[in-house]
C-alpha cells in the first residue's frame, strides 16, 4: 500500500480504472488513512473522474503503483512528472501522467454532504494552507501521534 490511500472495490484492480475509461466516472469508498484530515477510511464516498489535460497542484489524482490504487495530492507540477504527498504522509512520490487513472473532482463527506473540489471555498484554502504546510507537517504528525499513543495507553490503563 506504501503509506497510500488505497481505493478499494469487490472487483479486479482494473475495475476503477475501466469505470473512468468507459463511463468517465467512477464512486466508490476509500481504504486507508494517508489523506486525513479531509477523507476518512471507510466513511467518505469518493468521485473519481477521467483526467482533462495536465494536472494542477492541489489536485488529488489517483493512479497505479505496484497494482494498487492510490489517491494523494499534487504538490509540485514538473514538465515530465508531478511530486505526490497524501495528506496524512511526509514521503514524496514521483508520479507520471501514464500511472494516472483519475482525479478526485469531489467526495461525500460521512456519505451525507457533498464537497465539491472546483467549487468549495472552504476546501480550496484547505488545500492550500496544506500544502504550505509540507515543511512543518513533521511536527503536527509527531503530535498527532504522540496524543494517539496518551490516548491508547489511558485506554488500557481504564481496562485493566
Amino acid at each position: 500500500m506504501f503509506g497510500g490511500l488505497v481505493l478499494t472495490d469487490n472487483e479486479s484492480l482494473k475495475t476503477i480504472k475501466e469505470a473512468v475509461e468507459q463511463k468517465g466516472i467512477y464512486t466508490g469508498l476509500t481504504s486507508g488513512t494517508s489523506m486525513e484530515p479531509l477523507i476518512h477510511n471507510q466513511k467518505d464516498t469518493i468521485i473519481i473522474v477521467k483526467q482533462n489535460g495536465r494536472l494542477r497542484k492541489y489536485d488529488i489524482p489517483v493512479y497505479l503503483k505496484s497494482g494498487k490504487y492510490i489517491m494523494h495530492r499534487v504538490v509540485k507540477v514538473c514538465e515530465d512528472h508531478y511530486v505526490i504527498v497524501g495528506d496524512n504522509l511526509l514521503t514524496k512520490e514521483y508520479v507520471t501522467d501514464d500511472m494516472i487513472v483519475g482525479v478526485l473532482r469531489g467526495f461525500y463527506k460521512n456519505g451525507k454532504k457533498y464537497i465539491d473540489l472546483e467549487t468549495n471555498g472552504f476546501y480550496k484554502f484547505y488545500s492550500k494552507v496544506w500544502v504550505a504546510l509540507l515543511p512543518v507537517r513533521p511536527i503536527f504528525l509527531f503530535i498527532k501521534r504522540a496524543v494517539n499513543k496518551i490516548k491508547r495507553i489511558l485506554k488500557r490503563g481504564k481496562n485493566a
